[in-house]
């Protein structure tokens, strides 16, 4: 359905100021975060780092725009990469000494930072080339949740730290009762309160794009109504600190305007051995950022896409000398709050990182920071909300303390490891409750399913008696330590409920999906308890996986075999049960008809009566005696031999013996022959039309 052109003009001027908006508060951390890189040494190149650090976001977000599934992503600079290359930068400074001049060293930090920045990116694209995106598909639901509080958390702390000029704290808690700090703090809960109520009662996206522009010109009125200087405001901590007439469009890129001569190569290989945990942890960030804002949204988001689109970002920051950047999970979301996901997003936060690289402190003054706290008070109060309290009745127990204890650990550990070890305890949890689910799909005795590969009514008989002596089993799911100890006591306990001591258990593996080196463990007990009572095991349909597991232990115990046919080995346990309890039945060459007839018929019918109407067959192996689709206008009772049943497509179905009844179902319900009855062996059975029997009854 087509939109109203003026409906899409709205959409797109609120993307673009919503754009604005999300790229200001992480073009705010991004130069926080390129101050924190440079050493002691080198602070006289903060601005140009920055410029360098803000066109980054600005080619980022270009490129996000363009290629990324996320429609309204903000790409931004993060802490993790920050503190790698804030060591890096450390350590290049102690390992050149005061060989290099100060200039020479900025520039190798700047050609460090590229050269990361453009291998990352490589790695990143080959790994979506690969579909490795894919493995964000099992992260676990808690683990999300859990990093979504504890971004609120971070986002709701980040906001207050604005208002008091340094990060919040314990130690900096006490200051929020300062007059000062009270009065901003009250400012910024006020506009977050007035941007809920507003984004919740008015539904047109330019609403909280036209109410910021609206407290920005009311605070700049208010501002000149007073007679206040950017400055004083700046230094009582209203607006954010910057320099007057400072700017950060330094010409770009600032390697290629000083030349290479001036780096030092060889200082850049040191620092470079953090690189693969640097790799590691922007990888999960990727995958879990992405997940989590596809959750967050409802959207299905291409995982392996994202992974390209991220590393053509950073191929093309990093050409310029920029840092590394993904999704930045507050910013976005407080996009999403702002109005419709669009690709004017990006274009928006192009636009605020082009203004700063021009205008500088301009840009930034005009932006009071009870405004800034209060937008991030307002993403983040909600979205802690309903993952710390309406989450504990959406989740489980085990899974909501996983949501806390990520939460936990993010804030006090950091990321890299509230995201390690919160993954390890909802594998844990996983782990625990996948080993309560049942491994057993089905059990079953011998005296309640027989082999179809014989269905003579005599054998039937002494199974149904004698069945009990075989265990059925079918397993399912992935045997580890949890699920195989299970199935053993499981299989076990069966044992010891059975009518009649248990002679072979048939484990059918079509099911299972893999083994560990534990559930080879758990079966060596369970032999090893088959072994004292003389009980052997036959596993069927077995995974290659779970058969190379077991061949040592096969090879080692006479009670293990493996076979592949379930009813095949099934027969063979039958014969063996048989050969052992009825002897005399594994030599029953053949069932005279009267015998047959008078079981069939019961003590009062006269089996010789009704013999004298059937009709003796003899067939060859390979003969065909019922054709599928033939009118089924005769039963027949076989005398010898084996005859083989099979299904249209050639499938074997059954196989029937001396004394079974043939095509008996057609007969009786008039219906055409289902499938295809032929000689396995030299075979006789007795016909008798339907006519016959009719004129008999």
């Amino acid at each position: 359905m087509r939109t109203a052109p003026g409906k899409d003009w709205i959409d797109l001027t609120a993307a673009v100021g919503a754009g604005m908006v999300g790229g200001f508060t992480s073009l705010v951390s991004t130069m926080v975060y390129a101050s924190m890189i440079l050493p002691p040494e080198l602070r006289g190149f903060i601005p140009g780092f920055i410029g360098l650090s803000v066109f980054s976001i600005l080619v980022l977000n270009a490129v996000a725009g363009l290629t990324s599934q996320f429609r309204g992503g903000v790409i931004a600079l993060q802490d993790v990469p920050t503190v790698m290359f804030a060591l890096s930068a450390a350590s290049m400074v102690v390992a050149v000494g005061d060989r290099l001049t100060d200039e020479a060293l900025f520039l190798s930090l700047v050609m460090f930072c590229a050269v990361v920045t453009v291998a990352l990116g490589l790695l990143f694209w080959l790994l979506g080339q690969l579909r490795i995106g894919n493995l964000g598909r099992f992260i676990p639901y808690s683990v999300i949740g859990g990093f979504l509080a504890a971004t609120a958390l971070m986002v709701l702390r980040g906001g207050v730290s604005v208002l008091l000029e340094r990060p919040l704290t314990i130690a900096t808690l006490d200051q929020l009762l300062e007059p000062g700090a009270l009065a901003k703090l009250a400012a910024a809960v006020a506009i977050a309160l007035l941007l809920s109520t507003l984004n919740r009662r008015l539904r047109s996206p330019l609403v909280i794009p036209l109410t910021v522009i609206a407290l920005v010109l009311a605070f700049e009125g208010g501002r000149m109504l007073l007679g206040l200087s950017a400055a004083q405001l700046a230094e009582a901590g209203w607006l954010l600190p910057m320099e007057a007439g400072q700017s950060f469009n330094q010409p770009l890129p600032l390697v290629l305007q000083q030349g290479f001569e001036q780096i030092e190569w060889a200082v850049l290989w040191s620092p470079a051995l953090a690189f693969p945990g640097l790799f590691v942890v922007m990888l999960l960030a990727i995958l879990v950022k992405s997940t989590a804002l596809e959750l967050s949204r409802g959207q299905d988001i291409d995982l392996n896409r994202e992974l390209r689109s991220a590393g053509l970002q950073n191929i093309l920051a990093g050409s310029i000398g920029g840092l590394p950047g993904y999704l930045s999970t507050s910013s976005t979301l407080l996009v999403d709050r702002m109005g419709p996901a669009h690709r004017a997003v990006s274009l928006g936060v192009v636009l605020i990182s082009a203004l700063l690289l021009v205008f500088g402190d301009r840009v930034v003054a005009a932006v009071p920071t009870p405004l800034l706290s209060g937008l991030l008070l307002w993403i983040s109060t909600d979205l802690l909300f309903y993952w710390v309290v309406r989450s504990r009745r959406q989740l489980a127990r085990a899974e909501y303390a996983v949501v806390l204890l990520i939460l936990g650990l993010i804030v006090v550990a950091g990321f890299t490891w509230g995201l390690v070890l919160g993954l390890a305890c909802a594998v844990a949890v996983f782990v625990a409750q996948y080993s309560r689910s049942d491994v057993i799909r089905h059990a079953l005795s011998g005296s309640e399913y027989q082999s179809h590969l014989d269905l003579s009514e005599w054998r039937i008989e002494a199974l149904r008696e004698l069945g009990g002596a075989i265990l059925i089993v079918r397993v399912q799911g992935f045997l580890f330590f949890g699920t195989s100890e299970q199935l053993r006591h499981r299989v076990l306990g069966l044992i010891a409920k059975a009518d009649r001591p248990v002679a072979h258990v048939l484990l059918d593996g079509h099911w299972v999906t893999g083994i560990d080196a534990a559930a080879v463990s758990s079966f060596q007990r369970l032999l090893q308890a088959f072994q004292r009572e003389g009980t052997v095991l036959v596993i069927t349909r077995a995974p290659a996986s779970v058969r190379r597991g077991l061949e040592a232990v096969a090879r080692s115990s006479l009670q293990l075999r493996f076979e592949d046919d379930p009813e095949e080995a099934l027969y063979h346990c039958e014969n063996a049960l048989l050969q052992r309890h009825r002897p005399e039945m594994q030599g029953l060459a053949s069932v005279p008809l009267q015998t047959t007839l008078q079981r069939l018929l019961g003590d009062g019918g006269d089996a010789d009566a009704y013999a004298r109407w059937f009709v003796r067959h003899t067939l060859k192996p390979g003969e065909t005696l019922i054709e599928h689709g033939a009118v089924a206008d005769t039963l027949y009772l076989v005398e010898s031999g084996r005859a083989v049943v099979r299904s249209p497509d050639g499938l074997l179905v059954a196989g029937l013996g001396p004394g079974a009844v043939i095509g008996e179902i057609a007969f009786y319900l008039r219906s055409r022959r289902t499938a295809s009855v032929i000689a396995g062996t030299p075979l006789v059975v007795w016909g008798c039309e339907r006519a016959i029997l009719e004129a008999m009854e």
